[in-house]
């Protein structure tokens, strides 16, 4: 059973036609649909090097552009278990969602969130007080993926920074795309190597880089701090 949105949010109302977020997001979407064939799920993780860079907020965006302009079903999961935003920023209730999946606690079909979009459906991450890692085991991940590829043509995951927790790096194995937002003027380039390395060394062999808050073009709405990250 979907289940409805528990209230508005202005995140919708910012994606615009003409607003400077949409039509960015529009031709972000564009380059990173000639990656797969039209014929294939698209899956595309999400990450960053460090906490800060504006992940979720581009997530969001994304999936709104792909389910609102490509007309595409489309799925906004949000995989970060630690410091999940995306309830935050559609306006959903946090609960039952990834976490309580993977826990064995409700069907798939049970966290299905309604929005605003006809097209676009979220997964929460979900109510979880100790460490996902335990959850976070690749047979149960990629049974997750299998069965929701053969209901949605696009899935978006918001995941981790790669640096601080390894949880970017097991999902990246059920991604078709990766892509690393980088912040300027906060990310240093070592940081990003790093990053980079790491999800090369997992067998990533395509990652795709978004520069975002560059002169000012996808303007920050939400301040997200990993705090708790180690």
């Amino acid at each position: 059973m979907l289940k409805q949105q528990d209230n508005n949010n202005h995140i919708f109302s910012e994606c615009k036609d003409d607003s400077p977020e949409s039509i960015e997001c529009r031709w972000i979407y564009a380059k990173l649909k000639k990656l797969k064939s039209p014929q294939s799920p698209n899956t595309v993780m999400i990450t960053s090097s460090i906490s800060g860079e504006g992940k979720s907020t581009i997530s969001t965006l994304l999936a709104i552009t792909c389910a609102k302009y490509e007309m595409r079903n489309t799925l906004l999961i949000d995989f970060d278990l630690r410091r999940p935003n995306i309830h935050k920023i559609i306006g959903l209730a946090k609960e039952d969602g990834i976490a309580e999946i993977l826990k064995g606690e409700v069907s798939i079909k049970e966290t299905i969130k309604n929005t605003n979009i006809d097209n676009l459906k979220i997964i929460t991450s979900g109510y979880l007080e100790e460490s996902p890692t335990e959850l976070l085991k690749l047979s149960r991940i990629k049974d997750l993926f299998e069965e929701l590829k053969n209901n949605f043509e696009t899935i978006i995951i918001d995941t981790p920074p790669v640096l601080p927790v390894s949880d970017s790096l097991i999902l990246s194995s059920v991604a078709d795309s990766t892509v690393i937002i980088i912040k300027v003027g906060k990310t240093k380039r070592e940081i990003v190597k790093r990053a980079i390395d790491l999800l090369k060394d997992t067998g990533v062999d395509s990652i795709n880089i978004i520069v975002n808050n560059y002169n000012n073009v996808l303007p920050y709405y939400y301040d997200y701090k990993y705090y708790g990250y180690k």
